[in-house]
């Protein structure tokens, strides 16, 4: 399903997700969009002459997500005329961007529309636009926070009205080294849209996917719990990289691809209340559980609604000292009032000087 899927970095956090992305499977088709572009040329899979990227007008947000929708506002032709060169190209778009941040917290909403919307014009009614959101620390500042529930109200919205289908979001709080946390990450993103097998074969995978709701992914380790799977189902949601309901018992989809003599399918299927379809499959790589069209993950977000509330009936007030040094000043000089006003010939001669 890789291949027919585009994965859409937005703003600076999303592009060294896509990178990174990028370098444990160079295969995927990847486009870099920001309103920085020095941002970009840091990243080792940024090519300018390829084209893999899409710069927007501006100088940073400073996380205003008003500014990026401002911005995407000027050059709203140029992301028409971007989206419109991948219509017919691709069954899925994936949106990789910072909840908390300004660029890519600000435009989503815009992408999600525009992507669905030039797709139906063009007779193509089946495109799935899905989200990677990056969730912050809970002990974040207050306009991080404050960015990450407008942005995950927007998420809510757009998948009510049909603009996004299926989201998950990674959760910052479990991140201790950048490098191996991103790479850990993207490890797992690869898995959930490379899950097809034999069996478990491309549209299959889509299927999952693809599915309007929350989308969980869970790695198994068998040499840890030898067999055990409930033990390695309940170590897996404890570690997970993501933001898990707190009960995901229940899913509209789901996809089981295990190393065969490892783990029993049929009891990991038993293990959740799956309403609508499902897949399974072996492998000779890893042990995977996509589900779709699980629960959000509500307790999680309440408890940044709450971080912020905190914040806001606490305010850091600001502290004012003041020295009792008496730094003795220096009289002011008058103006003089007879200087010399200059005419148009003076500036025109101290242009000739400058040139």
């Amino acid at each position: 399903m890789i291949k027919s899927t585009l994965f859409i970095s937005l703003g600076g956090c999303g592009a060294k997700l896509l990178n990174e992305l990028i370098d444990i499977n160079p295969s995927i088709n990847g486009v870099f969009v920001n309103s920085n572009i020095n941002e970009m040329r840091k990243l080792s899979h940024f090519d300018i002459e390829s084209g893999n990227y899409l710069a927007i007008n501006g100088k940073g947000t400073a996380r205003q997500r008003q500014k990026s929708m401002a911005s995407l506002e000027k050059d709203k032709l140029k992301v028409m005329e971007f989206i419109n060169n991948t219509v017919g190209n691709y069954n899925t778009y994936v949106l990789i961007f910072s909840c908390d941040g300004g660029f890519g917290s600000g435009s989503f909403p815009l992408f999600s529309k525009a992507i669905k919307n030039l797709n139906k014009r063009a007779g193509y009614d089946d495109i799935a636009v899905n989200i990677i959101g990056v969730f912050p620390k809970i002990n974040s500042r207050k306009l991080n926070l404050q960015n990450t529930i407008e942005a995950y109200n927007d998420i809510v919205d757009l998948n009510t009205q049909g603009f996004i289908n299926s989201y998950q979001f990674i959760n910052n709080d479990r991140m201790e080294d950048i490098n191996e946390f991103n790479k850990s990450v993207m490890e797992d993103i690869n898995s959930c849209y490379n899950i097809e097998n034999i069996e478990l074969d491309t549209n299959d995978s889509m299927a999952i996917n693809n599915c309007s709701g929350y989308k969980v992914v869970l790695n198994l380790d068998y040499d840890s719990f030898d067999g055990e799977l409930q033990d390695a189902i309940s170590y897996a949601q404890q570690t997970s990289n993501f933001l898990l309901p707190q009960n995901i018992g229940y899913a509209t989809h789901i996809g089981i691809s295990f190393i065969e003599d490892e783990f029993d399918i049929y009891e990991a299927l038993d293990s959740f209340n799956v309403s609508e379809f499902d897949k399974e499959d072996y492998n000779n790589e890893n042990n995977i559980i996509l589900l779709g069209g699980c629960n959000p993950p509500i307790e999680a977000i309440k408890e940044y609604e709450e971080a912020l509330l905190n914040i806001n009936n606490n305010p850091i007030k600001e502290q004012v000292y003041k020295s009792d040094i008496t730094v003795k000043k220096k009289p002011v000089k008058k103006a003089e009032t007879n200087k010399k006003q200059l005419t148009k010939n003076d500036l025109r001669d101290m242009l000739d000087d400058l040139w």
